[in-house]
Parts: structure tokens; sequence; C-alpha cells
């Protein structure tokens, strides 16, 4: 009889030579969480996110965020943190986040839920800046918001429908249209000249640009400005206007003021 020692071993070493174990995951450090082809502690992310956390007594998957929007004296306030996904994919209450890409800046501040444990101060309003290319010091931002930022427009409760020229602002008190080469020709209210108007970018003070992150929010952007933003008076317009007086316009220095003060520190999510 054939001895079957040698076939069953073999068989025995091919059974036990199947695909060498995978080590690969995530390894936890006092700065977060990171990939490790070869020897991880953690099979997933969330599973070295929620050790690590506890490991380092930190929340690395946690950016903090603050700001303040002062208009003619009043303020709006809040500070808090989102997590990396509320900040990734768009804060719809209160909170303050901004992105970098392709060399544009944009920075969201809302205070949209005055009962969350976020809220300081203040009523509702949304801000939003924009910057191409941005450096630490002074960088030109377009601005906009919604809710009591509209409210604090010095012509929001004129009652015409010619918006072109209610929300028009310069950063001095002097300076009419038609310095600037600009008249109305007729009804529709529309600014003609030099091109199409747009209002002058404010000159916000970038002291930190921050860093973004895949794994954890990013060291934060901060930044401040201070100013006085100058509209014209319509107050004593018509609700229907006639040509005369929105021509009248055009002469009309830009003397109401609206001062704002706004600062924040927030996450970079890119």
């Amino acid at each position: 009889m054939r001895n079957l020692t040698p076939i069953l071993l073999a068989l025995v070493v091919l059974s036990s030579g199947c695909d060498p174990e995978d080590t690969s995951g995530y390894n936890c450090t006092p700065e977060g969480c990171f990939a490790d082809p070869a020897n991880a502690q953690y099979l997933t992310l969330e599973d070295c996110l929620s050790a690590c956390d506890e490991e380092n007594n930190t929340n690395p998957s946690v950016g903090s965020w603050s700001f303040e929007i002062t208009l003619n004296g009043n303020t709006y306030a809040a500070a808090g943190e989102n997590s990396v996904s509320t900040i990734l994919y768009g804060a719809t209450g209160t909170g303050g986040y901004a992105g970098l890409i392709n060399g544009n800046l944009s920075i969201r501040l809302s205070l949209l839920d005055i009962t969350a444990e976020d809220y300081i101060s203040g009523g509702y309003i949304s801000m939003t800046l924009g910057c191409e290319n941005p450096f630490v010091g002074i960088n030109e931002f377009t601005i906009s918001g919604t809710d009591d930022l509209i409210d604090y427009l010095p012509n929001s409760a004129v009652a015409n429908s010619y918006t072109t020229y209610k929300t028009a602002w310069m950063l001095d008190n002097t300076t009419t249209m038609t310095e600037l080469g600009y008249y109305i020709p007729n009804q529709s209210g529309i600014w003609v000249g030099n091109g199409y108007y747009y209002n002058p970018k404010l000159p916000f003070n970038i002291t930190s640009l921050g860093t973004s992150s895949e794994l954890a929010a990013g060291e934060n952007l901060e930044g401040d400005y201070s100013g006085t933003l100058y509209f014209l008076d319509l107050s004593t317009l018509s609700e229907n206007p006639t040509l005369a007086e929105i021509q009248e316009i055009e002469n009309m220095p830009f003397t109401v003021p609206l001062e704002i003060e706004v600062s924040f520190s927030v996450p970079r999510t890119s």
C-alpha cells in the first residue's frame, strides 16, 4: 500500500497557503487618523476616529467656528462646532465655514436658529463673502446676504421696484453716479455708462488663511472688516417715480450710512 502521508502533508501546506491577511486600515496618532497599508490598528476610518478621540481626548472630526456681524451697533453673534460631514455638505442652520477652490474663496456665516446652543446674540442673518486669490493681508471681498442684512439696507422699505439704485452703495459720502460716469436714460431705472454698475468690494483683513484636511476640519481661516457703506437717500421718491425724479438720482451723493463690522474664525472644507 502506497504511503499517502507526503501527499496529505502537501495538501495541508497548499490549503494553508491562502491570501495573506489584510492588515490595511488606519492608525491613530496625536495628529489624527492616517491610512496604513500594512500594519493598521483599525480597519475603518470610523473606528479609528472614535478610538482616537478618546485616546487623544480631542475630536479631530469637529471644527470650531465663531463670528460676529454688527450692523449700526446691533451685534449678531454665534460660536460652536460643526462635524466634518456637516461642514462639507453645507450648514442649513447656524454655523460658519469656508472653502477655497481654484483660487476662489467663499465664506458662509449664518445665524438661522436663535434657540440653538450656538446662538449668542442678534436675530436671523446670513452673509456670504467672496474673494479671488486670497492672501494674508487686505483682500477685496464681495458681500451678499439675506434676512436681517437686507432689512438694514437703508432703502429696503422704499416702496418702488427699482432695486438697481436701492442697493447701490459707495465707500464715501461725496461721490455721485454722474461722477462715476453713469446716467439713467429712461424709467427702467437701469444705470447706463461705464459698463454695468457693480458695488465696490470691501477691504477685509485676512489674518490667517487656515488649512484644509480630508480627514478632519482644517485650521481656521480668520479675518475682519470694519467700515461704513453709504447709500442713496430715496426716502422722498414716490412709489411710481417720474423720469425726472429718477434722473435726479444721478447727481445725488451717497449720504445714508450703514456701519458694518464683521469678524470670523471658521474652518476650511477645502
